[in-house]
């Protein structure tokens, strides 16, 4: 099984993400950050197979020109003894977020992204979850 993945170019979906921890929805906690990454199916079918909780978007009723799409979300966990390393990088440079300042990416449409995923497992839930090690968010 691959615990750790490098995504070059991953596509994030922003308006699906939440960097800044506020609740989005019922099913939030006040504190969480995550990334939605769209992933291609083949890559899909490859980390479903290794064990990672690949999910796939529903068909929408209204749009049937829509078409469903595998995806995972990463968590942004900054609780964790080795923190993440997220970077927002501009033509001005790179510049290292915080915990305080990765909200900065809210909202933001990225021209590039780079990720570091690992699939970690814990006994105490008997469950697997994907965290975000490190990225490079150009915007």
């Amino acid at each position: 099984m691959a615990d750790k993945i490098t995504i070059r170019n991953a596509q994030v979906v922003p308006q699906n993400s939440n960097f800044s921890g506020i609740p989005k929805n019922e099913f939030d906690k006040k504190g969480d950050r995550y990334i939605f990454i769209r992933l291609d199916p083949d890559l899909a079918e490859e980390l479903a197979h290794d064990g990672w909780n690949v999910k796939w978007t529903k068909q929408k009723a209204d749009h049937p020109e829509w078409e469903p799409y595998p995806f995972i979300k990463a968590k942004i966990n900054y609780n964790l003894r080795q923190k993440p390393s997220v970077y927002m990088v501009t033509r001005n440079g790179k510049t290292l977020l915080t915990e305080e300042t990765v909200d900065q990416l809210d909202g933001c449409y990225f021209e590039k992204v780079d990720v570091g995923l690992e699939n970690i497992y814990y006994s105490r839930y008997d469950q697997y979850s994907i965290v975000h090690n490190i990225g490079f968010f150009t915007i």
